[in-house]
């Protein structure tokens, strides 16, 4: 048992140089217009930007997302964290609506599918597995 517990914080604990800030991205944007993405296009031309401010050697990866406004068909093929720190947006499947805005925080599961409206420019962290 000890040597089990010992095993897992030696893994856990790391330097404090591996601490990552969100709030500073140390790369520029990859931008985007949402016109060649996989998802079809409701509404407007949203261009995006996108940090990849983390990602591990194994599945995990996190950044900042900014988007104009406009809809698309959403498929979300992992589970991702969410943090809206500006705008407004909504997503919208099986005939419900759900409105997120700046400050408000939640998961989208893997294999939803539904329509992603950004009403107002918004600006996300974003952490989740990524695609194998």
């Amino acid at each position: 048992m000890f040597r089990a517990v010992a095993a897992t914080r030696l893994h856990a604990c790391r330097g404090m140089s591996s601490i990552t800030r969100l709030n500073t991205p140390a790369m520029e944007p990859t931008r985007a217009s949402m016109a060649g993405f996989e998802p079809k296009l409701v509404s407007g031309n949203p261009s995006t930007k996108v940090f990849v401010q983390y990602k591990n050697t194994g599945d995990l990866i996190c950044g900042t997302w900014e988007c104009e406004p406009g809809s698309w068909q959403h498929n979300n093929k992992v589970d991702e964290y969410v943090m809206l720190l500006e705008g407004e947006m909504a997503l919208k499947a099986d005939g419900k609506e759900e409105v997120f805005k700046a400050g408000d925080s939640f998961v989208i599961p893997a294999g939803w599918q539904g329509i992603w409206e950004v009403r107002v420019t918004m600006k996300k962290y974003w952490v989740k597995h990524a695609s194998a």
